[in-house]
């Protein structure tokens, strides 16, 4: 476990540093003929086009100072936020390309949550209400998501990511790589649904059927 700031890892600084101390040492130099230089246009004692060069030399230096700082500090890698490093990619004294990841970090501040939408639901995706999950190892016990994000181009298989954010503090049993059942609730667009007790429903000839009631003969159908 690593806090935020926490020093990760560092590549070799030696160039780094003799590249930073030749620049100090170039910009030192100039900025002190250049604040002779400003002295003297400050007493009309300077043509404008000389003063012009002293500005512009100054302040090429100041920024290729600035990018060897940048530099030197961007050897050192600090953990962004507090969290668990899962795994390191690389042994001490290893080449690292540029864009490579050094270490794997999880945050447990908060952990995401993503499905795969069928075009059903994505259609109806301005009717949703609410989000809530469950952990199948955990029955009886149902989570609040936040939506975040939903990409509106379907994948290969014609389904569209959808992610959410799920506190952890609401179970620490919860832990990154859980496979958990997403529910979302919506608006109905049409008329109220039909809602039956399962009891009412029985199967004949492989059929799901239901008595229906018809008042006007006190008499009932099967459906």
């Amino acid at each position: 476990y690593v806090r935020r700031g926490t020093l990760v890892a560092r590549i070799a600084p030696r160039d780094y540093e003799i590249q930073a101390g030749v620049a100090e040492a170039q910009y030192a130099q100039m900025k002190g003929e250049y604040d002779r230089l400003t002295e003297l246009s400050s007493r009309k004692s300077l043509a404008d086009n000389d003063y012009e060069k002293a500005v512009a030399g100054e302040q090429m230096l100041r920024m290729k100072l600035q990018n060897a700082r940048d530099q030197l500090n961007d050897t050192r890698l600090y953990a962004p936020f507090s969290g668990f490093i899962q795994s390191v990619k690389y042994e001490e004294g290893e080449m690292v390309n540029t864009g490579m990841t050094i270490a794997t970090l999880i945050d447990v501040n908060s952990f995401l949550v993503e499905v795969d939408l069928p075009s059903a639901f994505f259609l109806r995706k301005g009717d949703f209400t609410s989000f809530s999950c469950s952990q199948p190892m955990l029955p009886g016990k149902s989570y609040h998501l936040e939506l975040l994000s939903t990409q509106m181009k379907a994948n290969n298989s014609q389904l569209y990511k959808t992610t959410f954010r799920l506190d952890p503090k609401v179970n620490p049993l919860l832990a990154p790589g859980m496979t958990v059942s997403v529910r979302i609730d919506y608006r109905n667009q049409g008329e109220a649904p039909l809602s039956l007790p399962m009891t009412a429903l029985f199967r004949e000839e492989g059929r799901s059927c239901v008595w229906k009631f018809d008042p006007s003969s006190s008499t009932v159908k099967k459906h």
